[in-house]
């Protein structure tokens, strides 16, 4: 699966975690605790979380060390640290990772899930008028950090994307000697870091940048820039990965007696989708407009309305693999600061959007949302702020944790197999001859193997992330077999040191002697009535002896103490 996510201006702390399922509505989802504590502050991320093929969430965040509040870069004592969690499932968030605290303050942390199952997190430390772009990856060892070549930068967000084959893409705003704001774009492609100046660009001094890479390497920029009269437009970079970035083209999108505020873009099949926010005034508080835009043959078309006049603000924009478009947005005009949210929904070949309203009530206040897909069942999952200080999540009522096999092999000691045994497995318990456990969640078992005739086997079993296969080897236990004696046998002494000695009133045919397992150790033929038997090379431990005439058997449990 690959990860294509836009940035957007993420300043609220609590947030909350949701999966948003056909025909929902808010009384299927579930408040889910990830992380409270009064010293979450600032921004977040761009791309919080990402959810894998088990189905679990990768998140990662901002958190400041001081409860003063938001940090100060100026005061030099007051810095940020990049913390990752995880969530299972049906299985408690994990404790946090640092991945970095230091002189700097990292802001604007992006979480990333290549194909391959490899987590890398990007982003940026700010010292004094500098920006430095990290990126970290996963190990088993822990995090491992990159840091991209030193640009003097004023943009604290920087957009990052993985393409089809695993190589990420950023792209940020740098100040040159000349204080001119330029758009620079940097690929790990050819192994080496390097930023590259995308020309002719002219970006506001804090854009919201929009990055996006379809799969035939193409290279999709959008953001908010001033215009010949220092308006406010939208640029529109495209380009080729395979070209020099200060070769591709820039586009500007504005609007006639409007203020374009912000915007979106989205490939899907080799081609742009865009979305952009405009309104009279310039403060996305106000009358608000969102529209979708497509290309086709290199033409615009028409423009579909996602919102009219509702004072909304675009937070997030998807294509998802069937081509339908999803925009969620906050009203504000009834709250301020944080409004309700909304999500709207348009099939790939329909005309218009259709509205789906979260929350009406005022308790409930969006600040923030994203998507991401799910990797096989494609659904939409947002996590959203409201407020400042802590971190929620919010999850559908439905939660399935992967599941796996758990197969039992038992045999001999002779390696044939044994059939009808009973296995309990923790709680569960099979029919006789039933070795396979199904749906079985990752974590410790116990388990018990039992059949008449043969010593019960006990012992754990770790299911992680993968079906397990037990070996089991049960012993014979011939004392718990009725036998017909053999008259007048006696075995002594018991416990035996060297010797153990046998009488009978009849000839013993042969004599066997074997471990708990039904490993034989001794078997001899004496054909006499009276026989001593050297077990001085024996181990300690418990043996069986089985003696044999020509018509009946005889077993003894015997214990050898050195």
């Amino acid at each position: 699966m690959r990860i294509m996510k836009t940035t957007k201006n993420l300043f609220a702390i609590i947030f909350t975690f949701l999966v948003l399922l056909p025909g929902q509505t808010s009384a299927d989802w579930i408040w889910d605790d990830l992380l409270v504590s009064e010293m979450f502050r600032g921004n977040i991320s761009d791309n919080p979380m990402v959810v894998d093929s088990d189905n679990t969430y990768h998140t990662v965040f901002v958190r400041n060390l001081t409860s003063g509040g938001w940090k100060n870069t100026s005061s030099g004592n007051d810095y940020d640290g990049v913390f990752y969690v995880s969530k299972t499932c049906g299985a408690d968030w994990s404790q946090p990772e640092q991945i970095s605290l230091g002189e700097q303050d990292p802001f604007n942390a992006n979480i990333l899930l290549s194909e391959n199952g490899e987590l890398l997190i990007t982003y940026i430390d700010i010292e004094s008028e500098n920006a430095t772009a990290t990126v970290a990856k996963k190990t088993d060892e822990g995090w491992s950090l990159t840091k991209l070549p030193e640009e003097t930068g004023s943009n604290l967000y920087m957009p990052a994307v993985l393409d089809s084959d695993g190589n990420m893409h950023i792209a940020r705003i740098i100040r040159d000697n000349d204080n001119q704001r330029k758009i620079v774009y940097s690929t790990n492609t050819s192994g080496e870091w390097e930023w590259s100046v995308i020309d002719n660009t002219n970006p506001r001094p804090t854009p919201h940048i929009s990055l996006d890479i379809s799969d035939d390497g193409q290279v999709y920029l959008l953001y908010n820039a001033l215009g010949p009269d220092n308006e406010r437009i939208l640029e529109f970079i495209e380009g080729s990965v395979s070209e020099p970035a200060d070769s591709w083209s820039v586009h500007s999108i504005e609007k006639e007696d409007q203020v374009m505020l912000d915007g979106y873009v989205q490939a899907f099949e080799g081609n742009p989708h865009i979305i952009v926010a405009f309104s009279e005034s310039g403060f996305s508080g106000t009358e608000t407009n969102i529209e979708y835009h497509t290309i086709n043959n290199d033409e615009w078309n028409t423009p579909i309305p996602v919102n009219v006049n509702s004072y909304g603000q675009p937070l997030d924009f998807l294509i998802n693999q069937d081509g339908d478009a999803k925009v969620i947005y906050r009203e504000m005009a009834a709250y301020g600061v944080f409004g309700r949210l909304v999500i709207s929904e348009k099939e790939q070949h329909e005309d218009s959007f259709d509205d789906y309203i979260f929350e009406e009530t005022e308790s409930f206040k969006a600040s923030n949302a994203f998507y991401t897909k799910d990797h096989e069942e494609n659904q939409i999952y947002i996590l959203q702020g409201t407020g400042f200080h802590d971190l929620y999540a919010l999850r559908s009522g439905e939660c399935t944790p992967p599941s796996f096999t758990v197969t039992f092999d038992i045999t001999d000691a002779d390696g044939q197999s044994v059939d009808q045994a009973v296995i309990t497995l923790e709680d569960f318990q099979n029919e006789a001859g039933d070795y396979v456990f199904e749906d079985i969640a990752n974590g410790n078992y116990s388990y018990t193997v039992e059949k008449p005739g043969f010593y019960t086997e006990t012992g754990e079993l770790a299911v992680e992330g993968d079906d397990v296969l037990v070996k089991v080897l049960l012993g014979q236990d011939d004392v718990g077999i009725p036998r017909t004696e053999i008259t007048g046998a006696s075995v002594y002494p018991n416990p035996a040191a060297s010797t153990i000695f046998i009488q009978s009133q009849q000839t013993i045919q042969s004599i066997h002697l074997s471990d708990i397992n039904g490993r034989k150790v001794i078997e001899v033929r004496p054909q006499s009535e009276n026989h001593s038997l050297d077990v001085s090379h024996i181990p300690a431990g418990f043996y069986i002896l089985r003696l044999e005439n020509q018509v009946d058997s005889e077993a003894h449990k015997v214990h050898i103490a050195k």
